[in-house]
């Protein structure tokens, strides 16, 4: 898969959150050399070629489209994910994220002014069917345990038919990703 990777030619280190930790591990940096590091890091992702002196993090990496649009945006504008940022208050305390107070209002003006279109905000479950998955059958979900949506995964089998297998250190995506030696065993 090209999701993160631009192509197989230029593929990311294995668990690429912990490669661009890695950059970040030393707590007494300051001033520049923190700032290095914090390119590094964001690097591992923006610039996997590692051709670019610098790069626009709005329009690159994993959530721009070819054009430079944001196909995340206009999924969460048709859809209304509910994991999506930055359409969520967010407070700057106790959370990682600046302070940005966002309303339901302030949302469908931007989803009308970006896109022309307006939420639906139950079309996940209604098109999917939400839990009544279970009256399906003969379907298999993953749960990966490093994947960040976990949390709003099936965490047990719903029905004899419809199971939820455990992938310890499961992660989004892993299974799209290009094989590595450092894939874990119970991902293999």
């Amino acid at each position: 898969t090209d999701y993160i990777a631009g192509d197989a030619d230029h593929m990311p280190p294995a668990w690429p959150m912990r490669a661009a930790c890695a950059h970040l591990a030393d707590a007494t940096l300051t001033g520049r050399a923190l700032h290095a590091a914090l390119r590094d890091a964001v690097a591992v992702v923006y610039n996997v070629t590692r051709d670019l002196p610098c790069f626009n993090l709005s329009l690159s990496g994993p959530a721009a489209g070819a054009d430079g649009s944001i196909p995340w945006d206009y999924q969460f504008c048709t859809e209304a994910l509910p994991q999506e940022q930055p359409y969520f208050p967010t407070n700057g305390v106790t959370d990682m994220f600046w302070k940005q107070t966002y309303t339901q209002a302030d949302v469908d003006a931007h989803c009308n002014a970006t896109w022309g279109v307006k939420q639906r905000p139950y079309w996940v479950a209604v098109n999917y069917g939400a839990k009544a998955i279970a009256e399906a059958g003969n379907i298999v979900l993953s749960r990966g345990g490093y994947d960040p949506w976990s949390s709003g995964q099936f965490a047990s089998d719903l029905s004899e038919t419809v199971v939820v297998v455990d992938i310890p250190e499961g992660a989004h995506h892993l299974d799209l990703m290009f094989s590595n030696p450092a894939d874990p065993v119970s991902a293999v």
